[in-house]
């Protein structure tokens, strides 16, 4: 009770209801006389504890009544708005735990745009790359094309349809078989960026983070470009309470100035706590129409917090979290930065290293070939 935060008061205490069955009902009396109902009722009422009014100015004690069924609205502090509660996976106990993780929607800070896009451009064909990558892509459904002169399959409508012309004595269509076209464009995608403390370690000339912003920077131009239906997002945490997601782009944005510098206004902090930050994108991407679902995280290491001692509770966390994911039809990639290049978290099919700037287009390209051959 006293971790509750639960107030007794023993002297206002009382159980009720306050009555003692003395098995009155299996015997027929008389009506009690008025005299008598009166004394049970002052009696009843008595024992019953009165709210006390405060004579010191402050409110009472005694919390009012919440309406059922409706959760308790949080007030939004310097952490953001509470948006939604996750379980996350016990090892030890070999279970999960309800509602165990609190997400939270944390402002984006606005740093210079013109800064990152400045030394993007000094990459030289870096964003071209990138740009060609995305756009030769054939990912996304594979479309039918029905009623052809030739192909693999017949088209078994257009084979009934010649059928009936030849019991008619009509000439039948040709057109019988049915083959593939090119793949039409329709994917949803989700940039998962991690913004930890560890992000601000050294790649070479560059932090982790700002490798990050520079590759997020050119990926977003280059769906931008195509039409391509996408969403960024930056996390860390401070224990199972506060888990910070970041809102860089939702699907129906333009990749614009303002979203440039919300990605360059990022800097490194907190802890990673990905499992939470997996379950609330994949629970963002259920709602989006669209053939193929994909996760890219761009991390640099294993999951960590400052409430888990054990840093393997939380990598198998967010490895039950992806494989989640994927049984509702999410690929989930993971692009690792840095020195630690674990594959725990998304298998090794689904884990990309990339150890400097100049490898991820080389290293995206592997991931949209593994994707298109899914």
């Amino acid at each position: 009770m006293g971790q509750m935060r639960l107030r007794f008061d023993p002297k206002a205490y009382v159980v009720e209801p306050l009555y003692r069955d003395d098995n009155l009902h299996l015997w027929d009396a008389d009506d009690p006389s008025d005299e008598m109902s009166d004394e049970i009722e002052q009696a009843v009422d008595a024992a019953r504890p009165t709210p006390q009014a405060a004579d010191d100015g402050r409110e009472s004690d005694k919390a009012p009544k919440e309406q059922a069924g409706r959760a308790r609205e949080v007030p939004a502090d310097e952490r953001g708005s509470v948006i939604a509660a996750y379980p996350e996976w016990d090892r030890a106990a070999g279970a999960e735990r309800p509602a165990w993780t609190t997400v939270r929607d944390t402002p984006a800070p606005l740093g210079d745009a013109a800064a990152l896009e400045a030394a993007l451009e000094r990459l030289g064909g870096f964003s071209d790359r990138v740009a060609r990558l995305v756009r030769g892509a054939r990912v996304g459904k594979a479309a039918r094309l029905k009623r052809q002169p030739d192909g693999f399959d017949l088209d078994l409508d257009a084979a009934v349809d010649a059928a009936i012309a030849l019991r008619i004595g009509d000439l039948p269509d040709e057109r019988i078989h049915r083959a593939s076209g090119k793949r039409a464009r329709d994917v949803a995608t989700v940039v998962l960026v991690d913004v930890s403390e560890s992000t601000r370690d050294r790649v070479g000339a560059s932090s982790v983070l700002e490798i990050e912003k520079l590759a997020v920077a050119a990926l977003g131009r280059a769906m931008e470009t195509t039409g391509d239906a996408f969403a960024v997002r930056a996390f860390a945490s401070c224990g199972r309470d506060d888990v910070r997601l970041i809102r860089l782009k939702d699907f129906g944005e333009r990749f614009d100035r303002e979203t440039m510098a919300r990605l360059a206004g990022l800097t490194p902090g907190l802890s990673t706590r990905l499992g939470a930050a997996l379950r609330h994108v994949g629970a963002e991407l259920e709602v989006v129409r669209s053939h193929r679902k994909l996760v890219i995280a761009l991390t640099d290491g294993e999951p960590s917090d400052i409430d888990v001692s054990d840093p393997l509770d939380l990598a198998e966390d967010a490895r039950r979290a992806t494989l989640s994911l994927r049984r509702r039809g999410v690929d989930v990639f993971g692009v690792t930065l840095g020195a630690a290049q674990s594959s725990a978290v998304f298998g090794r099919a689904n884990t990309i290293p990339a150890r400097r700037l100049e490898e991820l287009p080389a290293r995206l390209s592997e991931l949209y070939f593994r994707l298109a051959r899914l």
